[in-house]
């Protein structure tokens, strides 16, 4: 099987793309503005405290960025205002800071933040890394990161179409027949493989609603969710998301967890830097 990780980086940003097969299984992304996902730790120095929010400011001593630290009524001041953070929570568009927690020992390894191509690394054991400036777009993969931001996709075969609607904590995936023509649950299996590959290239996190085509036939719905499972098993980066099953209104429920920054939020910048 022929698989490997090619990455590009400029200006502080890196994007790094895991192909196998030519076609693209996962993308991880380095942003300046956004540079943490939950369980890395930094370290820190403590910058102020705001009392009447119950949060301590620390500033990443590498990159200058802020980080908030939530501490109980009556905690005092760290006395030590340098110290080792664990990250939390991401930053979202609702909140630019990420949040982190202190550790009270000295970890062995003190810095465990990745780059863009050892994440990817970490998850496909084997593949082979190219490094190289510009190699996304001489091997022809922008169009792939590009459909990313895309709010509809299209289903192989002209069999119907996938809408997007992407929010903080609420995201909805709507599977649009357009006009084809077919079985529902026929279409519907074939937009399993398609939705399950967008929601582990866009890192999408939080609960996901799914509207499925209406299907008529009993046991459809089970068909349905065996083949979700069976593509979400094959995903490495979407391990501990929780699958739900339908609810009585009829759409498919997902819960995943929220490790790092959502892709939509900063892909776009990418597009400018790369460009």
């Amino acid at each position: 099987m022929r698989h490997e990780i090619i990455a590009e980086e400029k200006q502080g940003y890196q994007i790094a793309l895991y192909i196998k097969e030519d076609i693209v299984c996962d993308i991880a992304l380095d942003h300046p503005d956004f540079p943490y996902s939950v369980g890395y730790i930094i370290q820190a120095k403590h910058k102020k405290r705001d009392q009447a929010l119950f949060v301590d400011f620390y500033e990443d001593i590498k990159t200058g960025n802020m980080l908030l630290v939530r501490f109980k009524k009556d905690q005092g001041i760290p006395q030590n205002p340098l110290t080792y953070l664990s990250i939390t929570k991401p930053a979202t568009s609702q909140s630019k800071i990420a949040e982190a927690k202190l550790l009270d020992e000295t970890p062995k390894q003190p810095l465990m933040r990745q780059s863009a191509y050892e994440r990817l690394e970490s998850l496909y054991n084997g593949a082979q890394t190219t490094l190289e400036a510009q190699i996304i777009d001489h091997r022809g993969y922008w169009e792939d990161i590009e459909s990313l931001a895309c709010t509809e996709i299209a289903l192989p075969n002209n069999k119907g179409r996938l809408l997007f609607e992407t929010g903080e904590t609420l995201s909805a995936i709507d599977i649009d027949q357009a006009g084809a023509r077919g079985n529902p649950l026929t279409i519907n299996m074939a937009a399993v493989k398609t939705l399950v590959r967008h929601i582990a290239l866009r890192k999408m996190s939080g609960i996901i609603m799914i509207d499925f085509i209406r299907m008529q036939n009993k046991g459809d719905n089970q068909k349905i969710e065996d083949a979700l499972k069976s593509a979400f098993a094959k995903k490495p980066a979407l391990q501990g998301a929780g699958l739900h099953g339908f609810t009585k209104t009829g759409l498919y429920e997902i819960t995943i967890p929220k490790h790092q920054t959502p892709l939509h939020m900063i892909i776009r910048d990418f597009f400018d830097v790369f460009a």
